[in-house]
């Protein structure tokens, strides 16, 4: 809720921001930047991108600003040098779209063609997911969380893997939701070496939508009162 001084309502411009930041992210990209590249503020990987998105578009407080990606040869990627986990990751991304044809492409991930780690994605029924692989694109993991989520509202997914189970929570102005956790039954590909990308992996099928706020942590698991206080704080109650 909005802060009162006198008569004049101070926004809550930061506090998603700060939040986040308090959870010690190996990498966060606020995606809210004039231009390219995209500003990694948590451990300084910043982002090239590759295209032409629209930057500094407009959500309402406490989410600011995101990019919008068209669909076709739009995304951002990170140099390789990004941290590896041993054990554990977490990732956390917002995003909205009204196009059917999301299904299936990824937010926010980190893979190359034959070297797959994570992806969040939408499933072929445009509901948010966080899948994780094995060393080859063929097998993966995953957990869908609710349904579909291509209404043009904005979204906050965050997916966890801790080497047993892989979880996903999912907040919007509609609630909180909690995916069943599934046991982790794939010996997955903690250490790609790959670079971590915004609206697409592996250069393929880019996202059609806007995306803001990707955080990924590297060895660390977000609980489910991170992800409910994450979504509490982007869109209330």
């Amino acid at each position: 809720m909005a802060r009162r001084r006198g008569l004049r309502i101070v926004p809550n411009a930061g506090r998603l921001r700060d939040a986040i930041l308090s959870l010690a992210p190996t990498a966060y990209w606020p995606l809210d930047d004039g231009a390219g590249p995209l500003r990694d503020i948590a451990g300084g990987w910043n982002a090239a991108v590759t295209g032409s998105p629209t930057f500094r578009v407009a959500a309402q407080d406490p989410i600011e600003r995101g990019v919008t990606w068209s669909g076709t040869g739009q995304y951002a990627t990170t140099s390789g040098s990004v941290p590896t986990p041993a054990a554990s990751v977490s990732v956390a991304c917002m995003f909205r779209t009204t196009n059917a044809t999301a299904a299936t492409r990824a937010i926010f991930s980190r893979g190359a063609t034959n070297q797959n780690s994570w992806q969040l994605d939408l499933s072929s029924a445009n509901a948010p997911r966080f899948l994780i692989f094995t060393t080859t694109a063929g097998s993966t993991n995953g957990i869908q969380v609710g349904g579909a989520a291509n209404d043009g509202r904005w979204h906050l997914m965050v997916g966890t893997s801790d080497g047993s189970f892989v979880r996903g929570y999912r907040a919007s102005a509609a609630g909180f939701t909690v995916g069943t956790p599934l046991a982790d039954s794939i010996v997955w590909h903690l250490a790609s070496t790959a670079g971590l990308q915004v609206a697409a992996r592996a250069d393929a099928t880019p996202f059609p939508g806007d995306t803001a706020h990707a955080a990924y942590w590297n060895d660390r698991v977000l609980t489910e009162a991170d992800a409910r206080w994450l979504g509490t704080i982007a869109f209330g109650g």
